[in-house]
């Protein structure tokens, strides 16, 4: 059985977040010491008990204090950022730690005082579209853009291997969401009866 883990770095007590950082690296490497298939580091804004905030961060600083275990987002918060920017800090990550990189992928929001401290445009209201910043995430990893497309002249090069992306969900009423890289278009089919397993 493959076993993971996924960890927010909980502040407990009178502990500092410092504390609760150096806790998770820890953790990843006893997990690595076990056998652990991966370990992911979450992205949790506006908590005192939490100090998984920058998992790109987490995920440098814990792959570089191990040797084989998979390490990644469990997940960044992909309506807040810029797809590119996103599959850019990833593909670097991949291509300093070849073959151990997840990106998992989130879709929920913050909150509504996060949320807007989270927006670089404050001029109107948090709108998520994370479906469209989906399709380009997986097209700037695949460079897939149509070539009539403005970000197919700005390729992410040298790409030898890509991080291992997952959608991440919380319901059981899950979407599996197709990308056809040709036509550059997304497919939602909604599922009410589906098998849910969690990382």
């Amino acid at each position: 059985m493959k076993l993971s883990i996924v960890d927010i770095s909980p502040v407990s007590g009178e502990m500092t977040k410092t504390q609760a950082l150096h806790n998770t690296i820890k953790l990843a490497q006893k997990a690595e010491e076990l056998g652990y298939t991966r370990f992911w580091v979450a992205e949790h804004h506006s908590s005192a008990a939490v100090g998984g905030r920058a998992p790109e961060i987490l995920i440098a600083a814990i792959a570089a204090r191990t040797k084989s275990i998979l390490v990644g987002s469990g997940s960044v918060l992909l309506n807040h950022y810029s797809s590119y920017k996103v599959a850019e800090v990833f593909s670097t990550l991949e291509e300093i730690y070849p073959n151990r990189i997840d990106l998992g992928i989130g879709r929920a929001t913050t909150g509504p005082v996060s949320d807007y401290a989270l927006q670089q445009d404050r001029s109107k209201r948090f709108q998520s579209n994370s479906n469209e910043q989906l399709v380009e995430i997986l097209a700037w990893f695949e460079n897939s853009f149509p070539s009539d497309h403005a970000f197919s002249t700005i390729p992410i090069a040298s790409i030898e291997s890509k991080p291992n992306t997952y959608l991440l969900g919380s319901s059981i009423y899950n979407k599996l969401i197709i990308f056809n890289s040709h036509t550059f278009t997304i497919i939602i089919v909604t599922f009410t009866i589906l098998p849910y397993s969690y990382i």
